[in-house]
């Protein structure tokens, strides 16, 4: 994995995007036949490889805290049918009986990712898209609630989950991903200066 530290010449924040389940093919950052990765404009953008939750959290939490990332796109597959790419707003912690609630910590985490303009590029794109404060019982979904919960006061990073309609291709997938992935780094400070 490449670091990606903010130089002089190149002070774009880093947002990483990652598919929770490695065997889903919700997202492809090879742009063309050169190889060249995608990033979105004014951005630099990092695919995380998926992997077992514990795993996964740990590298996005090093990335997030250490080495400077702004932002999170979190990426899987809508569980149930439906067209419509949509825009997780919370997580929830679930007991072992699947219930929400009954926790002396808290039980809710928001996102902090911008939504609405995450929704706006998605239809810009003509892709049919929603928002949903239903928090899936999947990886994704756990990722999310633990990220949010572990964030520091003050000026957290911008953390976002988008589910891909079940039956969408890759390339439609793409497209949604490349959009959401835009509008949130449209909204991202450049990297402050090194000091020599």
């Amino acid at each position: 994995m490449l670091d990606l530290p903010a130089t002089e010449s190149d002070r774009r924040p880093v947002i990483l995007i990652c598919a929770w389940d490695s065997g889903d093919e919700v997202w492809d950052p090879v742009e063309n036949l050169s190889g060249d990765e995608w990033t979105p404009p004014g951005a630099r953008s990092l695919t995380l490889d998926a992997a077992e939750p514990d795993a996964l959290l740990a590298t996005i939490s090093d990335w997030l805290s250490k080495r400077g990332s702004r932002a999170l796109l979190l990426v899987g597959r809508a569980p149930r049918g439906g067209d419509d790419f949509m825009v997780q707003l919370r997580a929830e912690r679930l007991r072992e009986d699947g219930e929400a609630g009954g926790f002396t910590e808290p039980s809710v985490a928001r996102v902090t990712a911008p939504a609405a303009l995450m929704l706006r590029a998605l239809h810009e794109e003509g892709l049919p898209a929603s928002a949903s404060s239903n928090s899936e019982d999947d990886a994704g979904s756990e990722l999310l609630f633990r990220l949010l919960t572990a964030l520091p006061d003050g000026d957290a990073p911008a953390i976002g989950l988008l589910r891909v309609p079940e039956g969408a291709s890759l390339d439609l997938s793409r497209k949604g991903v490349k959009a959401v992935a835009a509008a949130m780094a449209s909204c991202l400070a450049p990297m402050p200066r090194q000091s020599a």
